[in-house]
């Protein structure tokens, strides 16, 4: 094992002991309950990050508390402050299975009567609500001081079972209730069964009445997208079996521009990378034997990895990352290569021939390449991470897989968007 691999191994060792050790300080988050009484109390919920619908939750009254297990019986409501918010409700829900597979040819679903938890994602004048589960997705609505009521929305085969028609009997309902500005009912034919298009709706609402209200979706969605600027030192080390050519070291800056791309869910844990990133290397090569420069490398280049990101969060504002890339592709600006090279030359008088070391300059291609990097981030605005990237072959199709260059570098991020 390199000494590269080495440092690196132990790199990651510690930061994932550090990161085991206090992860479960985040498992819970400070928020509130309503009991059976109407009385609200404080405490701190376990962030399950639901992707369905709950029908119970863990808390502790302190963050060192003991756990316990509050029921859908137990809870009229629970959430965090403007964050996320449940409610505890009776309603009609239309249970079918919405998967493709499963489908019928009913264009009525089966309606059963069920409390549940319903997640707010508008609450206002006009309040839009989801449940969810693994075979299906339902919305219901309520208007101001009325019952909530579901969105009705159906998949459905045709009676061939080759074509699959849908039920859109929410659009016609939303018309009649969430037309602010009586427009016509092609307005609304277009309004898709999502949480994004459906919010969107209620938004426009609430806007055009004037109305105070509580967005829950967006205030979970926003941040997906995040921009950094990330400026870098990286130590580079080229072996190649090339006769007369040392090991090269050298010290070079880079700078990337990353884009990480949270995926929504597992409270954003999980993120794709893409980073365009400027490198160059400048080196003169220096004989072993005769301490005479023998030839040099000259490389420019910008690379684009795309990659995957993991976060272990901290704190509140701290939080220990993984990430591995793939380099997908590499424009070279600038590539060249001077060794030098035995060929072989026939003397003009003696016709004998002879074998002389003569400078070869050839073109730089370098080729596909992992990483892995290990990173500590601050206040989602500032990082540090450390990155290995893995043998990297250099000019594979003049020199042979045998001239490859290996890479450790240590980049600074700052967060612009």
């Amino acid at each position: 094992m390199t000494f590269f691999e080495k440092t690196f191994c132990l790199f990651v060792v510690c930061s994932v002991q550090l990161s085991s050790s206090v992860f479960g300080q985040i498992d819970y988050r400070p928020g509130y309950y309503i009991d059976q009484k109407n009385e609200r109390i404080a405490c701190f919920i376990r962030d399950a990050e639901w992707e369905k619908n709950p029908s119970f939750i863990w808390i502790k009254h302190s963050e060192e508390g003991t756990r316990e297990k509050k029921t859908i019986e137990d809870v009229r409501e629970f959430g965090s402050e403007r964050e996320i918010k449940y409610i505890r409700e009776t309603v009609q829900i239309d249970t079918t299975d919405d998967r493709l597979s499963k489908l019928s040819s009913h264009s009525q679903g089966g309606y059963v009567e069920q409390i549940v938890f319903l997640k707010v994602l508008v609450s206002g004048e006009a309040s839009l609500f989801l449940y969810q589960t693994r075979a299906f997705k339902r919305f219901f609505y309520q208007m101001k001081e009325q019952e909530i009521r579901p969105l009705v929305y159906r998949r459905y085969l045709d009676g061939d079972q080759r074509s699959v028609l849908k039920n859109n009997q929410y659009q016609n309902e939303l018309w009649l209730n969430l037309n602010c500005n009586r427009a016509p009912m092609r307005a609304f034919e277009n309004l898709r069964y999502s949480e994004s298009s459906l919010v969107k709706s209620f938004q426009r609402y609430n806007d055009c009445r004037s109305e105070t209200y509580v967005d829950y979706y967006s205030k979970k969605t926003k941040d997906i997208l995040n921009v950094s600027i990330r400026p870098g030192i990286n130590y580079s080390v080229m072996n190649t079996s090339i006769p007369n050519v040392p090991q090269m070291q050298d010290t070079t800056f880079r700078l990337g521009v990353e884009a990480e791309i949270s995926l929504p869910f597992r409270r954003k844990k999980w993120a794709i990378l893409l980073e365009p990133t400027y490198q160059s290397i400048q080196r003169r090569m220096i004989s072993r034997q005769t301490g005479e420069e023998v030839g040099y490398l000259d490389y420019h280049s910008i690379d684009l990895p795309i990659g995957l990101r993991h976060s272990f969060f901290i704190g509140e504002n701290s939080r220990i990352f993984v990430n591995g890339s793939l380099m997908l592709f590499s424009f070279t600006l600038r590539g060249n290569l001077l060794v030098p090279t035995l060929v072989e030359v026939q003397d003009a008088f003696t016709s004998s021939t002879r074998w002389v070391t003569r400078p070869l300059e050839t073109h730089v291609v370098s080729s596909m390449t992992p990483s892995f990097g290990v990173g500590y981030g601050l206040y989602d605005r500032f990082a540090l991470e450390f990155r290995y990237h893995m043998n990297r072959a250099v000019d594979r199709h003049l020199l042979g897989s045998t001239t490859r260059y290996t890479t450790i570098g240590f980049i600074l991020s700052y967060t612009i968007l």
